[in-house]
């Protein structure tokens, strides 16, 4: 509730989630792989009164319209990958309202880099650096106490680890 800063759970009414999603994937010559998903969906707010507003007809807050991601992919020998993956989270209103005042989280594109070597029938190295490109965003992003609060994403990230399969 924006007018008390207090959290309840209640159903105010009815949402209508309308939309599509696909995703295709395969191998490609030379030992590559491609995959990619897509969602573009719309989250609807059809009969939805609280104590404080009439948000009918408004769209979902924290519900983008369009997610989606590719991964390419490349075995270069048997037990080795190195991997690519684009990320994008389309924009969203910050508040059920979709308030001009509050505006829409903008979106965000990252891009992810992965590569693995098994070392042995049991052990595998892998190492991944996440938001490669070390861009800005937000995890979440939403209204509070009528002030936009953003969540904010990791920075550039590394990560390494040993696997080990029994």
């Amino acid at each position: 509730d924006l007018a008390t800063n207090v959290t309840t759970s209640v159903n105010a009414g009815r949402t209508r989630h309308t939309g599509v999603e696909a995703g295709v994937g395969g191998p490609l010559p030379g030992g590559l792989r491609f995959d990619a998903a897509v969602s573009r969906a719309r989250h609807t707010y059809v009969d939805w009164v609280t104590s404080s507003a009439n948000f009918s007809g408004r769209e979902m807050e924290s519900a983008p319209r369009l997610i989606a991601s590719a991964r390419l992919g490349w075995t270069p020998a048997r037990g080795s990958l190195l991997q690519a993956e684009w990320t994008h989270l389309g924009p969203y209103w910050l508040e059920a309202g979709n308030s001009p005042v509050f505006g829409k989280y903008p979106g965000h594109h990252l891009l992810n880099l992965r590569a693995s070597q098994a070392v042995s029938s049991r052990f595998t190295v892998f190492g991944r650096v996440m938001n490669t490109l070390d861009r800005r965003f937000a995890d979440s992003a939403s209204v509070t106490s009528n002030t936009p609060v953003f969540t904010p994403g990791l920075p550039r990230s590394f990560q390494a680890g040993l696997e080990y399969n029994w």
